[in-house]
């Protein structure tokens, strides 16, 4: 899956997710590689919402969250850098995200207790036959 396809995908399983017992966070993800781009998963009142920031050129992830925290007026809980690629295994449940992130599949900055759990939460919704 691409940058957006991921976004996309993501966006469609959030309201599949009980996030009854996620305390209220945002977490960013920094796509990157030659397929890049930001966005954030803002949970609030036990519901949760995407906001995809931007994509582009490689290297310019972080101004689209620099972007994010001037219109928004607040940063994220969690960071997570990953490759589309990555992400797009982890959807599909080619790989576990604790492991990945073992692994050093990919990053993760912040809170990275809460970060797991939604990652998890994340994971287990994903049928693999939409994707």
């Amino acid at each position: 899956m691409t940058y957006s396809e991921c976004a996309d995908h993501i966006g469609g399983i959030l309201g599949k997710i009980d996030w009854s017992d996620t305390e209220d966070c945002s977490l960013q993800f920094n796509i990157i590689g030659s397929d890049n781009g930001v966005f954030y998963i803002i949970i609030r009142d036990h519901e949760a919402d995407i906001k995809v920031i931007g994509s582009g050129e490689s290297g310019e992830t972080e101004k689209y969250g620099d972007s994010y925290e001037k219109t928004y007026g607040h940063t994220y809980n969690v960071k997570i850098v990953v490759t589309a690629p990555v992400l797009s295994r982890l959807l599909m449940k080619v790989i576990d995200p604790i492991y990945a992130y073992t692994t050093g599949k990919f990053k993760m900055m912040g809170e990275v207790a809460l970060g797991r759990k939604v990652l998890i939460k994340l994971c287990d919704v994903c049928d693999t036959k939409s994707i």
